[in-house]
């Protein structure tokens, strides 16, 4: 990827754009040192901004004091002209660019920018459907208590190219990555790839499964042999026409399983393209299960992965790995060892899934791997003294860093729950005469929802589910008739409040729709839409509160995206906060 002598055009001017449009400029105007070392000429480099929607005052005088041009994706021939003229374009997350194939050889990924220029420590990448947020944020919390430089960013917080920007050193950077930043990659390759699992998603902006499992793909394409990755058992059979040097099974399914410990929907096939795609997974693979493997399934393992496992007996619940030793005598041998106890971090599980701790356990013992073999190699390289020895990988591993080189050294019982709580996901609200509220509204798909309610449900406490928001082309029906069995009454409010009540009614589920009062508001981003926004959600929740008895539950899980009503899951989240705890009893509500 060569930005020399090129036009370059950033197109949406939100996180992404900003990050990538600061970096940028920062370089540019840093002329001769730069241009020696680096990849953009800032004599001949231009700078175009596209976004839909109009600029701030702000934002327009900072654009013209950095001599950059704007445009405006509402006209045609300007947006045109952007794609025509521009010889690389950088687009932002969830931009759907599925109508501009024809310019798909000049569309370039900041995970890639990054990842050329950043060389200060080691990179961990977590995608996933479900899941990644809450395994960012906790993995985040933990290693920043051991007092380690680590920056976090990507999908969630500041954008990726931030941390060049502000010429920051970290010694580790951690990303949460969604597949619309994963999907354009070509060089981008995390020292550890967490991929915590696949259900059916974005299908309004991928066009079908297979194009959406091969976007997550992305976070292993690149990979070395030396480097590692975290994955779903479930998704071994899917991985194996990828993976280097094939494992065992030569049959290959050619179904995405969409089903987990958390969940129970029914399989969406795709097609298998291991002819078609150059793709070779060739970094070493620790799966993770949440249950005991079977012989078969370890047998699918190469003899380099390994599968780590929760162990269950009658005093605790223990971490085990399992992995394939060299067969002799036409005997398959396997080693399997103890590597940790849930329980040392089990007191987190009041916020979180007991498999997303079997994640985070999991990441920091393969993380401990990455560090000792960095300080071996670098101890070896100190010790011959040669010139540019010390340079001898991409990872400088830190004194600091060092103090990961044993999760079990860890200690989980100084780090604050609370602290490790993701805003917006499963967030307990408040009791209003021992009825509960919980803010689940980053739950943006039908996957997130079961697994809320599951939790929820182990309460053994009746549960007032509210559903909404956008579906984004998958069919809700499935997780319909996942949670009747959990769920006494769904109420149903936004674009899609008639569905949801249509698919309730055909699975015999009680459900109450919120009416819409004016449909045309929704067909548009306004002020009006926020009020409409607020006062379907406040009335969602108060049908919800008076339907309610003593010991219930009320669970805000959407299932679906936020924008028919509202800016964004976290706009939602605050709301419904703030509609919840502006109830008093529901005495006032009845007048």
């Amino acid at each position: 990827m060569d930005l020399k002598n090129k036009k370059i055009g950033i197109w949406g001017f939100g996180v992404v754009g900003k990050s990538v449009t600061k970096y940028l400029i920062n370089k540019l105007l840093n002329t001769p040192e730069f241009e020696q070392k680096s990849y953009i000429n800032s004599k001949t480099s231009q700078i175009q901004i596209l976004d839909k929607r109009e600029l701030t005052e702000q934002e327009k005088t900072y654009l013209k004091h950095n001599k950059i041009t704007f445009v405006n994706q509402g006209d045609s021939q300007a947006f045109e002209n952007f794609l025509e003229n521009n010889d690389l374009i950088v687009t932002s997350a969830g931009i759907d660019l599925r109508n501009y194939k024809k310019y798909s050889h000049k569309f370039i990924s900041e995970l890639d920018i990054f990842f050329k220029e950043f060389s200060s420590g080691p990179i961990v990448g977590i995608t996933g459907t479900v899941g990644k947020t809450t395994i960012t944020h906790m993995l985040d919390q933990i290693i920043k208590h051991q007092n380690i430089n680590i920056w976090t960013g990507g999908n969630i917080g500041a954008g990726v190219l931030d941390v060049l920007e502000n010429n920051l050193a970290p010694d580790l950077v951690l990303l949460e990555l969604s597949s619309f930043q994963l999907e354009l990659c070509q060089t981008f390759a995390p020292d550890l790839a967490i991929w915590t699992n696949f259900f059916p998603n974005h299908l309004d902006k991928h066009s079908n499964l297979q194009e959406y499992f091969m976007a997550k793909m992305q976070i292993l394409a690149h990979q070395t042999t030396d480097q590692f990755a975290l994955l779903p058992i479930s998704l071994i059979d899917q991985l194996q026409p990828f993976i280097q040097t094939q494992i065992t099974q030569k049959e290959s399914p050619t179904a995405i399983s969409t089903s987990n410990t958390n969940t129970s929907i029914t399989n969406t096939s795709i097609t298998n393209t291991s002819t078609t795609n150059p793709i070779q997974i060739k970094s070493k693979l620790y799966f993770f299960s949440e249950n005991k493997p079977t012989k078969e399934l370890i047998d699918k393992l190469r003899p380099q992965d390994a599968l780590l496992y929760l162990d269950h007996n009658d005093q605790n619940t223990v971490i085990k790995l399992s992995q394939k030793q060299d067969a002799s005598n036409n005997q398959q041998n396997y080693n399997t060892e103890t590597i940790g106890s849930i329980e040392q971090i089990d007191k987190l599980a009041e916020f979180t899934f007991r498999e997303n701790l079997l994640i985070i356990f999991g990441s920091l013992y393969i993380f401990s791997k990455i560090v000792n073999k960095t300080l071996a190699l670098s101890d070896a390289c100190s010790a011959k003294a040669t010139d540019g020895m010390h340079k001898y990988t991409k990872n400088n591993i830190t004194t600091s860093l060092a103090k990961l080189a044993d999760p079990n050294a860890i200690n989980f019982a100084e780090i604050d729950p609370l602290a490790c709580q993701v805003e917006h996901r499963l967030e307990k609200v408040a009791s209003i005469n021992s009825i509960e509220f919980y803010n689940d509204s980053k739950a943006t798909t039908i996957s997130s929802t079961i697994a809320a309610v599951q939790k929820l449900a182990s309460k053994n406490k009746p549960i007032i589910l509210i559903l909404g928001g956008l579906s984004k082309g998958v069919d809700r029906s499935p997780m319909i008739s996942e949670i009747k069995k959990y769920v006494k009454l769904v109420i149903s409010f936004g674009k899609e409040a008639e569905i949801i009540k249509n698919m309730c009614e055909q699975a015999n589920l009680p459900c109450q729709s919120i009416e819409i009062l004016d449909k045309l508001i929704l067909e548009k981003s306004s002020p009006e839409q926020l009020v409409l926004g607020k006062l379907l959600l406040e009335q969602a929740v108060k049908a919800s509160f008076l339907a309610a008895q003593l010991n219930d539950q009320i669970l805000l899980s959407p299932s679906g995206s936020s924008y028919d009503l509202f800016k964004d899951y976290q706009e939602r989240g605050r709301i419904f906060k703030q509609i919840v705890l502006g109830l008093t009893d529901k005495t006032t509500l009845k007048k």
